[in-house]
C-alpha cells in the first residue's frame, strides 16, 4: 500500500507541477549557493578578526616587554645582556603571555637573534648594549615605526622587542585559521607579529615634587660631577621595609652614609648640606661654595624656593621653554617634613632671567644667565635630580614645619636665619612623558626616564 501511494503521487505530476518543482529546486540551489558565499564571508571575518585580536594581544606583550627590558638596561649593562642578565627568556615571555587573553601563550621572533647566543626577538640601538643592533624599520605593519629623529640626534639608547604567534599544540608558531581550514582544507594559518620600542635617558619633565631648585654648579660640588651634568657619585637608593621605613640601616638595606661636612666642603656620594640662604649675622655662618651668589642668597647660583601650582601644593609650577619661577620672600607653604626620609625630585638649572623668556634661546636675548634677584627670578631647568631628604631648615608660611633634624647626625643641618636642606643624591627612574638626551653627559643629573616610542 505504501508503494502504491508513492506511485499514485508520481502519476499525478503534470507538466505544470513539474515546472513548479524545477523552480523550487532552482530556488533551493540559489539559496544554498548564496549561503555558501555568505558562509565564506563569515569565515573570512571570523579568521581576520581572530588575527587582528591576536595582534593586539601580541602588541600588548611587546609593549610590556620593551619597557621592562629598557628599565633593565637603564639599571645596568649586565642586565641588558639578556643571556646572562636579570631579564631572561621566561621573564619576557611571561610579560607577553599575561597580556595575551586568547591563549596565554606567546613567543619572541627568531628573526632578531642575540649575537651572544642568548635571547632572540630582541635588538638595541647599539650592539654595545649586548644585543643585536636593530635594523632600520621597514614599512611592514608588523615592524616598529621609524625611530624618532630627535632620539637619533641626541643618541638616546633604546631596545626593541619583536613578538610573534605561538599557539599551543603541534604547530606552536602560527595562528590557525579555524573556519577557513574547515572550508578549504589544508590551510596552515598565519604568522602574526608585533614590535615595540622603548628608550631611556634624561627626563624632560616631572622634576618638581618639591618646590626647590639647585644650580649645576652646586650639584657639581655635592657629587663631584660636571657642572653641566654627567659623572658624579651617587649614594645607594633606599630600600624600604616595614621594619625600617626610612630605607637604610636594616637587614637587606644600604648602610647610612657618613654625616655631612660643613659646606663648602662636601661629601660626594654621601650626605651633603645645600644652602638656600646664609645670613651675614646670626645663624651658622656657612660660607657658600664658589658658585655665584647674590648677597648671601642663592640667587643666582644655588637653591631657591619655587612657585607651586597652588598655595596648598608642593608641586612646582612650570612655564614655557622649561622655566620655573622663584617664590617671593624665600618662604614656602610646602611642609617638607612629609618628605623627610623619601626621595624627592627637583630641577637643576643652568640659567636665570629677570622675566619669563619668550624664546627657547639660552641665554635669552639680552640676558647673560646671571640675572635675577631674591624677589623675582626665573630658572631654566637643564635637568632633574633625585635627592634623599634627610633633614632641613627653611623659612615657611602658615603651619608648615620649618625644620627637621638630619636622620644621620640628629642635628639641624643649619641654624639661626640660615636656610638649607641635607641629604644625598641618588640615581633612579622618574616618570616623564619625554626624554631630552642620553643618560650621561650634559643634562644628566641622576634621574632617568623610560619612555615607549614605537
Amino acid at each position: 500500500m505504501q508503494g502504491f501511494r508513492v506511485m499514485t503521487r508520481l502519476a499525478r505530476l503534470t507538466p505544470a507541477s513539474l515546472s513548479r518543482e524545477r523552480g523550487a529546486v532552482a530556488t533551493i540551489v540559489a539559496v544554498l549557493f548564496g549561503g555558501g558565499v555568505l558562509f565564506g564571508f563569515v569565515a573570512l571575518s571570523i579568521d581576520v578578526g581572530s588575527i587582528m585580536f591576536e595582534r593586539r594581544q601580541l602588541q600588548n606583550g611587546a609593549d610590556s616587554g620593551a619597557v621592562a627590558l629598557a628599565r633593565a638596561c637603564a639599571s645596568s649593562a649586565a642586565a641588558c645582556a639578556a643571556s646572562t642578565g636579570t631579564v631572561t627568556n621566561s621573564t619576557l615571555t611571561r610579560l607577553n603571555n599575561v597580556n595575551n587573553n586568547k591563549d596565554s601563550l606567546g613567543g619572541l621572533d627568531p628573526a632578531y637573534p642575540n649575537p651572544s647566543g642568548g635571547l632572540v626577538g630582541l635588538c638595541a640601538s647599539s650592539s654595545s648594549l649586548g644585543l643585536a643592533a636593530c635594523p632600520a624599520p621597514s614599512s611592514a605593519i608588523t615592524d616598529c615605526s621609524p625611530v624618532p629623529t630627535d632620539w637619533v640626534t641626541n643618541g638616546v639608547p633604546y631596545v626593541e622587542v619583536h613578538t610573534m604567534t605561538k599557539e599551543a599544540g603541534a604547530n606552536p608558531t602560527i595562528l590557525p585559521n579555524q573556519i577557513s581550514r574547515m572550508v578549504v582544507g589544508g590551510n596552515t594559518g598565519e604568522s602574526v607579529k608585533a614590535c615595540a620600542r622603548a628608550g631611556w635617558g634624561s627626563p624632560g619633565s616631572g622634576g618638581g615634587s618639591l618646590p626647590l631648585t639647585v644650580s649645576g654648579c652646586d650639584w657639581m660640588h655635592a657629587t663631584g660631577g660636571n657642572a653641566g651634568g654627567g659623572g658624579g657619585a651617587y649614594y645607594a637608593s633606599p630600600v624600604y621595609t616595614a621594619a625600617s621605613p626610612k630605607g637604610y640601616g636594616g637587614a637587606g638595606q644600604p648602610a647610612w652614609p657618613a654625616a655631612a661636612a660643613t659646606p663648602p666642603a662636601q661629601n660626594p656620594g654621601g650626605e651633603v648640606i645645600l644652602m638656600l640662604q646664609s645670613t651675614s649675622s646670626g645663624g651658622s655662618h656657612i660660607t657658600p661654595t664658589s658658585c655665584p651668589s647674590w648677597s648671601g642668597h642663592a640667587l643666582p647660583g644655588g637653591f631657591g624656593m619655587l612657585e607651586t601650582v597652588s598655595s596648598s601644593s608642593c608641586l612646582t609650577k612650570e612655564f614655557s621653554f622649561n622655566w620655573v619661577h622663584t617664590s617671593t620672600g624665600q618662604n614656602t607653604a610646602c611642609d617638607l617634613s612629609a618628605y623627610v626620609g623619601k626621595v624627592v625630585a627637583f630641577p637643576v638649572f643652568d640659567c636665570t632671567a629677570l622675566s619669563l623668556p619668550t624664546t627657547s634661546a639660552i641665554p635669552p636675548p639680552g640676558g647673560n644667565c646671571t640675572e635675577a634677584n631674591g624677589n623675582n627670578a626665573y630658572f631654566h631647568r637643564q635637568g632633574v635630580a633625585l635627592f634623599y631628604l634627610s633633614g632641613y631648615a627653611v623659612n615657611v608660611t602658615g603651619s608648615a614645619t620649618n625644620k627637621v633634624k638630619s636622620l644621620v647626625s640628629n642635628t639641624f643641618p643649619c641654624s639661626g636665619g640660615d636656610s638649607c636642606i641635607s641629604g644625598w643624591f641618588v640615581s633612579g627612574e622618574l616618570q616623564s612623558g619625554n626624554i631630552t638626551g642620553p643618560p650621561s653627559g650634559g643634562g644628566y643629573f641622576g634621574a632617568i626616564a623610560v619612555v615607549a616610542a614605537g
